[in-house]
């Protein structure tokens, strides 16, 4: 799928340049959020310290039964053909930040990228001498 995709550095310094200062939005940041800040720092090209929203942590503070991406999807009759894949991923996201945002009684859970940044400087330190970049 990614055989005649340009370089990453290329595709994450356009990805950056397009987030901004924007917050980002993502179920289970935890796992998104140190892919690409792991491959910021890899590729020394600095996000901005974002917030970062995760709709994951919401539905959990929200006591959602079941805060799989495909279980809330369900429940909110969100449309979630594709799942797991990047775009089908991001729409349903979107979708559910909407509805939890509805719940006024809910406040988001605002994190500071930052609180990524330990956990992904430690995989790069012990991984860059394995991976090329």
């Amino acid at each position: 799928m990614v055989k005649e995709a340009p370089p990453l550095s290329k595709s994450l310094k356009e990805l950056i340049s397009f987030i901004g200062t924007s917050k980002i939005v993502a179920h289970n940041a935890n796992f998104d959020i140190s892919w690409l800040l792991t491959a910021s720092i890899r590729h020394e090209v600095p996000l901005q310290n974002n917030t970062v929203i995760c709709t994951l942590e919401w539905a959990k503070q929200a006591n959602e039964s079941k805060c799989s991406l495909g279980a809330l999807a369900k429940k909110y009759h969100i449309n979630h053909n594709n799942a797991h894949r990047a775009l089908a991923d991001a729409v349903t996201t979107k979708e559910l930040f909407f509805i939890l945002n509805n719940m006024k009684h809910i406040d988001k859970p605002d994190i500071p990228l930052s609180n990524y940044r330990d956990t992904c400087l430690k995989i790069v330190e012990k991984y860059n001498d394995h991976v090329q970049l």
